[in-house]
């Protein structure tokens, strides 16, 4: 994002931390796992190789103006083990970024936000400029016609997306037998009331054998079951609580794993895109020293968040070796449970953005080139 230099600018800090797994329920699944019976995603089925997801907003889903679906796809590859047989425990199997593959349309920039050794990344196009599947691309502004937003209010409507699986086996790499793409896909309010929310999860793999037609399962569904069980506070520098937010924890039914927020981490700071979510303070509590931040969700544990001005800005020689400069516009960013116990890391899934006020004085000595921004800790796990 380049900086736009005139007397009052913003600036954004994305800061990125981990959650734990969701826990999901199969119990909506058709036996034959092509077909979703019950719940928010009733009526989601398998057709040949293709699915067509549906999400209908239940009883549980707060109001929201847009739910969108964002995936994220592992690739798999699979390679017969030292028995010389397909299928038995000694297989070998190997995560594969788009670039492994020949003939892979855009795979140079869809390596840039692959997790390389585990084959993760956000399923989208190498143009896409939004995170949702069937969103905006660079040649197609309006979506690629692959899904349509539901919302949540009088009237609730149903969004849909629809994915078609396909590989071709002269395009796979040497040895490999089997390929395997396993797909996470969450349904994400990206705005109303519930804005940063996501209201469930459903997962679905394709599965291809050399020589042999591919198959697509729907494996688990797991959605919301009522309101967010957890909430962080946000703390103005006098300690004051300006917001009290509610949100759903990572364990929580309905909440994507931690593989999902790894990949999408990824996607969302190469892209320089802020994810939506809840905006705190909101404009009647303004924080001071020009700070806003957008909450994300799910979270660990319920936390509070104090952001200040620090008295002194740290020394930073790693900085300084690649010719960045801290300046007074610095702001220190603190995490603490809710028994007052600080906290090494962020608790948030998707990255915490902070976006702060800053004047021509705080970066007389900066320019493009040299604004740099440090995470400061004197703890090493931090």
């Amino acid at each position: 994002m380049k900086a736009k230099w005139s007397v009052t600018r913003h600036f954004v800090l994305l800061l990125i931390f981990l959650i734990v797994t969701a826990v999901p329920s199969a119990a909506q699944i058709s036996q034959d796992g092509k077909q979703v019976t019950a719940g928010p995603f009733n009526g989601t089925k398998i057709t040949g190789g293709k699915i067509d997801m549906k999400y209908t907003p239940d009883a549980n889903v707060s109001p929201c103006r847009q739910i969108r679906f964002t995936q994220v796809v592992k690739r798999t590859g699979t390679k017969p083990g030292p028995d010389g047989m397909l299928g038995t425990a000694d297989d070998v199997n190997t995560g594969l970024k788009p670039s492994d593959f020949k003939n892979f349309p855009g795979a140079a920039i869809l390596d840039s936000w692959t997790i390389a050794t585990e084959g993760k990344t956000v399923d989208r196009l190498s143009d896409g400029t939004e995170p949702y599947y069937g969103g905006a691309t660079t040649t197609a502004p309006n979506g690629t016609g692959h899904s349509a937003p539901g919302s949540d209010g009088n009237n609730p409507v149903t969004g849909t997306m629809d994915d078609t699986p396909v590989t071709h086996e002269d395009n796979w790499p040497a040895g490999i037998d089997k390929m395997t793409r396993e797909f996470e896909t969450a349904a994400f309010c990206a705005d109303g009331q519930d804005v940063g929310h996501c209201f469930g999860v459903i997962k679905w793999k394709f599965e291809k054998v050399r020589g042999q037609a591919g198959g697509v399962t729907i494996t688990s569904v797991s959605t919301v079951t009522g309101p967010p069980d957890s909430a962080v506070d946000v703390i103005s520098p006098g300690g004051t609580i300006v917001g009290t937010f509610p949100i759903y924890s990572s364990g929580a039914a309905g909440q994507p794993s931690a593989n999902f927020w790894n990949a999408v981490r990824l996607w969302l700071v190469h892209h320089k895109f802020v994810l939506p979510g809840i905006t705190a303070p909101p404009p009647h509590t303004p924080l001071p020293v020009g700070v806003a931040m957008v909450i994300p969700g799910p979270v660990d544990n319920a936390t509070s968040v104090t952001i200040s001005i620090p008295s002194r800005v740290p020394d930073d020689p790693s900085l300084a070796a690649l010719g960045l400069h801290l300046s007074s516009f610095a702001r220190s960013i603190d995490a603490f449970d809710r028994i007052g116990k600080p906290l090494n890391v962020f608790m948030f899934g998707p990255p915490n953005t902070i976006t702060f006020r800053y004047s021509d004085a705080d970066v007389a000595v900066l320019n493009e080139r040299t604004l740099g921004v440090g995470l400061f800790s004197t703890d090493a796990k931090a």
